[in-house]
């Protein structure tokens, strides 16, 4: 979003109407004449009368350069800092003519002035020029026009320009239209404005209609017949995916879609389609969510507003929380009152409860402002619980705890003891996973005793099977609900490649007596008689054991469906042992007690911090001054003072290679040859890393024999390629169909690769491994991709180098990647790239890179230097590795989009610097990442009236802020800009106080306390 304090622009294009030399028609100038009702005076005021007023666009903007909150064209604030067209503070029309109509509110008799802000570039179908014809109507229906001019001057390109009309002669109206003609097929404006000799209005009394609101209501004291909210447990959103309804009038610019209030998706900036925006009518506006089933442990509710005043984008008057259960019994949890802040952005109303709450439904009922609107990004539910949170795609997964004990009438009878059993499904990370492509938790197919034939097995979509479709690993539960003795496991699926159908590769079985001790029964492999068809698998113990909870576990790539799962045994356990004693190892110990793979002399020589540096074909490749910020810390003034990444990973980006094949398409040996010598080549990449790590060495006097060191990636030899080209000089074109030529070509590059570093004689680089570009393992479609892998690492092994791969999360084989030759695997949280991708990416990440001892990847989105989203996210990853220790533990490897870093070093921007810095920071192991505790903070005011205050935040730094602890004798709200409302209960007199926690851009802080003395 445009920044909040609006001035001038510094360079205005003040231009001639047409009209002034005779190029405007007779009847233009008789129309022009007949809307004149006087001379502009010499003192006029010089008022823009449309900072905040509606209109209506002929034709939208672009969705790909959307017109934020369909307001950004009269918020009248400053875009002189806008360098590129697809900043999100433009609005992009993809059409020649634009036509807008600006509504005033009321009729003005004294307009003399027009302006429009617009963004010229030369390329890509934007327009440098424009041709503006403005005119006034009273009714939207009649137009005079008043104003016909174009930019003849020179634009100033790649920065707003402002080119101002101003008449001698008043006109009047309530509609001023603007057609805006540019000379090319897009036309990007950031700015209208109508110019008028009146006095600026007021601005809006909120804090008023705030107060009276209060007065009104008042406070609301909590229930305290809850029992105490356990904050050391984690903070789970129980809301995510929940529906919802309405009593209130939605603007149909920015409609409610997908849910968007209960996503958890929380940008905390605009971005289009992330909101809901509500039509303020002096009426108050009801939202109920339903938990889908009753809550008990309910521990805080938040409600995330837009706050743009410039747009009439205002946060409510009031905001009271009620608890519903399912007999529709009514409970008011806390009233919160609106605040006047300086920050423009988002807005949080946090009603963190002391004592827990109970419901079903969670009802927000806020008090909204006639002619304004009401933008609401994310309405939160959140209870505090000893698990993590899963996905929203399937129910909440509730365990009962305890020791269960045998069933009362137990038979000895040796069956399926989960036939016809309903089940329980936990998804950990929701990755792009759709409800209408997964099968409901109840649905019944699973354990129906209805096994499907091979025929059938074409047709994932008939009925028979449970569909599975993308996501993460599942958890299917099943509960005995007594003590039972199992010994036998088994499952059914299908795979039918050509449909993307997979079955997974292995199935494993945890079970649990207590529902909190969970032991791992061990996996079965499936197999089947034919390359497509039903695959069955079954797991059998040596002797029976004692369980009452049962569950399946089994990733899920594209599609995987299942026809039945069994667990055998009986319901008397007279012969079967404790899980305790059955020499079963307890499940998930490894997250706990495993560890990442660590740096070490031995691994990559020693390299811990390895930066991603893309090649394309399309680009001329990393020059000296573009790799110094990333060999180098910079400081703001560009100087050298420590070093940065110790080590690099040079690898073809995911697009076109110089033949027009991709890296995993049927490429050639041109394209693998054109990347050996575009990495040698003169003054780039490696030659430009040797200039800059050797300046470096000096600046800091390093020693010489210090190196940063080189992995290079290994494109995909494709199966199908014919005709590769000839790598040993025998004039025959390697036909990659024979496997024996996919080796021979890989072979090929890694020796020319080290004969080339051999000859180039580097003195501040070397090669110290190789890296397999492609991210998952495909032994479906490709048979021999595994043992290609391992052949080849074994080769790249026997020449003392090391071998690299950087899964995606839940890639197929990224739990092998040891079993398949490399020596580090770095996991993909993929967390930045979809800003709906949820944060417990991340901490699985951390969970399973411990698990199986591999290292993290962290992910910076090229957005990041501008857009708050983006650069949020990957300050999320900088957080959580100082929090769960991978900062410091493990081998870390950097995906950027391609100069990201440089761009942050050089930006002089907050963004860019935080980014850059904390990099730094987190990559020597120092980062300071919570924030001092603020002490003796204290207010006093009156009864009966809020008090206000604003807490001193760091000048340099963002900081988001929530309230953790609201007072026992009224209610608060706080804005990340530190300024506060403080509404004390009717009658109050006394100390009472309240509690903050906040960021700056990192960890949370530890309760701050505010004491307020209400007199």
């Amino acid at each position: 979003m445009k920044r909040l304090i609006a001035i001038l622009l510094s360079v205005l294009f003040v231009l001639t109407a047409c009209g002034t030399d005779g190029n405007e028609s007779s009847s233009a100038n008789s129309s022009a004449e007949q809307s004149q009702s006087g001379t502009v005076s010499a003192d006029r005021k010089t008022t823009v009368i449309s900072n905040g007023a509606f209109y209506t666009a002929a034709s939208p903007a672009s969705d790909n350069h959307a017109d934020s909150f369909g307001a950004e064209l009269t918020d009248g604030v400053d875009t002189s800092d806008v360098e590129a067209y697809n900043d999100s503070r433009l609005s992009g029309f993809q059409m020649k003519t634009v036509t807008i109509v600006i509504d005033l509110g009321e009729e003005c008799e004294k307009i003399y002035g027009a302006a429009v802000s617009y963004f010229p570039h030369d390329g890509q179908g934007l327009s440098q020029t424009l041709k503006i014809d403005v005119a006034s109507s009273s009714d939207g229906k009649k137009w005079t026009p008043y104003a016909f001019y174009d930019t003849t001057a020179e634009p100033e390109l790649d920065k707003v320009n402002r080119a101002e009309f101003i008449k001698d002669s008043y006109v009047s109206g309530r509609y001023v239209r603007f057609k805006v003609t540019g000379n090319e097929s897009w036309v990007f404006l950031s700015e209208l404005e109508v110019i008028a000799d009146v006095e600026p209005k007021a601005g809006i009394s909120y804090l008023d209609r705030v107060y009276e609101e209060y007065t009104n209501v008042g406070t609301v004291t909590a229930p305290t017949n809850g029992t105490d909210v356990n904050k050391e447990f984690n903070k789970i959103l129980i809301s995510k995916g929940c529906t919802y309804k309405f009593d209130a009038k939605i603007e149909t610019d920015n409609p409610d879609v997908n849910t968007v209030l209960t996503d958890g998706n929380k940008p905390g900036d605009y971005v289009f389609g992330s909101y809901v925006g509500f039509i303020g009518n002096g009426e108050t506006a009801k939202i109920t969510i339903d938990l889908g089933q009753e809550a008990a442990d309910i521990g805080a509710i938040e409600a995330n507003f837009m706050y743009n005043p410039t747009s009439r984008i205002h946060l409510p008057l009031s905001l009271t929380v009620t608890a519903i259960d399912a007999s529709n019994n009514r409970t008011d949890l806390g009233v919160l009152y609106g605040t006047q802040i300086e920050q423009i952005g988002g807005f949080t109303f946090s009603l963190p409860l002391k004592k827990t709450a109970s419901a079903r439904y969670i009802e927000l009922s806020f008090k909204t402002i006639d002619g304004m609107k009401h933008f609401i990004e994310e309405i939160s539910v959140y209870s505090y619980r000893d698990s993590m949170e899963q996905s929203s795609l399937y129910p909440q997964v509730i365990i009962e705890k305890g020791e269960a004990a045998e069933k009362e009438g137990a038979t000895s009878d040796y069956k399926n003891l989960i036939l016809k059993q309903p089940q329980m499904i936990f998804m950990p990370v929701n990755e792009n996973a759709k409800p209408e492509n997964n099968s409901k938790a109840n649905n019944p197919v699973l354990t129906d005793g209805v096994f499907s034939t091979v025929g059938e097995a074409y047709d994932i979509h008939n009925g028979k099977f449970f569909k599975f479709n993308a996501g993460d690993v599942r958890y299917i539960i099943y509960d005995l609900k007594n003590l039972s003795a199992v010994d036998c496991f088994k499952g059914s699926f299908c795979k039918e490649q050509s449909w993307g159908i997979g079955a997974p590769e292995t199935v494993s079985v945890l079970l649990s007596a207590n529902g909190e001790d969970w032991y791992d029964a061990g996996s079965f492999a499936l197999t089947a008689t034919q390359y497509n068809g039903i695959v069955r698998g079954e797991l059998k113990l040596k002797k029976a054991v004692q369980a009452r909870y049962v569950v399946f576990t089994f990733a899920v790539g594209q599609w995987v469906g299942c026809d039945e799962l069994e667990a055998y045994g009986t319901e008397a356990i007279a012969n079967s042992v404790a899980l305790a004693d059955s020499g079963l190892g307890l499940a998930g110990g490894d997250s706990v007690n495993g560890s990442r793979i660590e740096p070490s002399a031995d691994l990559l020589d020693g390299a811990k911090d390895l930066c991603l540096m893309y090649q394309n074909c399309n680009n001329t490749g990393y020059t000296k001054e573009e790799l110094l910020p990333y060999v180098a810390y910079l400081n703001e003034d560009l100087e050298i003072k420590d070093t940065m990444f110790d080590s690099f990973l040079f690898l073809y980006a995911n697009t076109n290679m110089p033949s027009g094949a991709y890296p995993y398409s049927q490429n050639f040996k041109s394209d693998w040859q054109w990347c050996i010598d575009d990495l040698f080549g003169e003054d780039i990449n490696l030659n430009a890393l040797e200039q800059a790590a050797g300046e470096t060495k000096a600046a800091l006097n390093l020693a010489d024999d210090f190196t940063y060191k080189i992995t290079v990636s290994i494109n995909y030899p494709h199966k199908n390629q014919k005709n590769f080209g000839d790598v040993d000089g025998d004039g025959v074109s390697e036909d990659l169909t024979v496997y024996a030529n996919r080796m021979k070509v890989c072979k090929w590059f890694v020796d020319e690769v080290a004969r080339r570093f051999d000859e180039a004689n580097f003195k501040n680089i070397e090669l110290v491994g190789y890296y397999w570009w492609h991210e998952q393992i495909d032994d479906e479609s490709d048979p021999d991709s595994v043992k290609l892998i391992k052949e080849l690492g074994d080769y790249i092994h026997s020449l003392d180098y090391d071998y690299t791969w950087i899964p995606y999360f839940n890639s197929n084989g990224y739990d092998r990647w040891e079993e398949l030759g490399f020596d580090v695997a770095c996991l993909q949280p993929n967390y930045v790239f979809n800003l709906e991708a949820p944060l417990s990416n991340i901490y699985n990440v951390d969970k399973y890179t411990k698990e199986l001892g591999m290292g993290v990847e962290m992910e910076l989105h090229g957005g990041c230097l501008k857009e708050y989203s983006y650069f949020k996210r990957y300050m999320e990853y900088i957080t959580l590795g100082a929090e769960l220790g991978y900062m410091d533990d493990t081998v870390l490897m950097y995906y950027q989009d391609y100069t990201v870093f440089y761009s942050a070093a050089h930006s002089g921007t907050y963004f860019g610097r935080t980014i850059y810095d904390s990099t730094y920071h987190f990559m020597k192991g120092d980062l300071k990442n919570v924030p001092d505790t603020m002490e003796g903070i204290a207010y006093e005011g009156e009864a009966n009236k809020p008090i206000f205050g604003k807490i001193e935040l760091p000048e340099d730094k963002r900081c988001e802020i929530q309230i953790s602890a609201l007072p026992e004798n009224g209610t608060v709200v706080m804005g990340n800009d530190g300024s506060f409302a403080f509404y004390p209960a009717k009658d109050f007199k006394g100390e009472t106080s309240f509690s903050f926690i906040y960021n700056e851009m990192l960890s949370w802080s530890e309760d701050c306390t505010v004491t307020v003395t209400v007199k």
